[in-house]
């Protein structure tokens, strides 16, 4: 779900179409209700399998958004500013493998 938020709203900076838009909007929805109604559903009910229905159909529809025409990091930026408030850290930031750990 939190994935398909931050898709939903790097699209919108993007300016993706309504129809893109609505269609994130159904996924998030599907996979707001695969959730709820797996949520506390025992396996092998009813319940349990149409959540784990409602859910793989989800991510599948997620998949497509991705792979179809979304560079990630747009994403990933998007989730980070829904997250803390403020833009991630860029690629100007060290590599923390190359600092110093001060030790003791």
């Amino acid at each position: 779900m939190g994935i398909c938020r931050a898709l939903y709203a790097a699209s919108k900076a993007a300016g993706a179409t309504a129809s893109d838009l609505d269609h994130l909007r159904y996924i998030g929805a599907m996979l707001t209700d695969a959730y709820r109604l797996g949520h506390g559903a025992r396996p092998y009910t009813k319940r349990y399998d149409t959540a784990w229905k409602k859910a793989e159909d989800g991510v599948a529809a997620l998949g497509w958004h991705i792979q179809r025409d979304v560079a990630l990091r747009p994403t990933l930026d998007a989730a980070g500013k829904r997250i803390t408030g403020e833009k991630p850290p860029g690629p100007e930031m060290p590599d923390p493998s190359t600092q110093r750990v001060k030790r003791g």
